[in-house]
């Protein structure tokens, strides 16, 4: 029985996890005294942290299971999704997972429409870095790259001033 967490992320990250038998849980927010309950569902300024992250893809790993995004402006496309850090996620679209690769560890919660995540709450999008075409997780609006974190297992997105890239 997986017992893995996932989320639904909403506008003003409004988060709720699930636990394996579809209980609502509040998961346990970082950003201090600003948060709001309201009808088991935490508002938060600036943070979302999801627990429990599992190894993703416990048989092998291929690569064609994870989703590739496509810039609509170029012919570059990716599986590679930077965090304002630079650090790399990848999505499952069949587990509806964000993989963080640096510990290969995977959160659910995390749909695939084209370039939307999150029924469209965050979007990948393109810039260009040092010469290289690069795809971001931002926020759908405003359209600023996310910090993403996994300290501990639990999976952190932060709000940032940092826009895209366009050089």
């Amino acid at each position: 029985m997986n017992t893995s967490k996932s989320a639904v992320l909403f506008p003003a990250f409004v988060c709720l996890a699930f636990t394996a038998c579809n209980l609502p849980t509040v998961m346990t927010p970082q950003s201090g005294d600003d948060d709001i309950v309201m009808d088991d569902e935490v508002v938060m300024d600036d943070e979302v942290v999801m627990d429990d992250g599992v190894a993703a893809n416990d048989e092998s790993d291929p690569d064609d299971e994870l989703a590739t995004f496509e810039d609509p402006d170029s012919d570059f496309s990716t599986q590679d999704v930077l965090d304002v850090d630079g650090q790399i996620v990848r999505f499952d679209p069949v587990r509806q997972q964000l993989v963080w690769v640096e510990d290969d560890l995977a959160f659910d919660g995390f749909d695939v429409d084209g370039n939307l995540l999150s029924k469209g709450f965050f979007t990948v999008r393109f810039g260009t870095e040092d010469g290289q075409r690069r795809a971001y997780f931002t926020e759908t609006n405003p359209p600023t790259i996310c910090d993403i974190s996994a300290p501990g297992g639990s999976l952190s997105i932060r709000s940032t001033a940092t826009l895209v890239p366009q050089e």
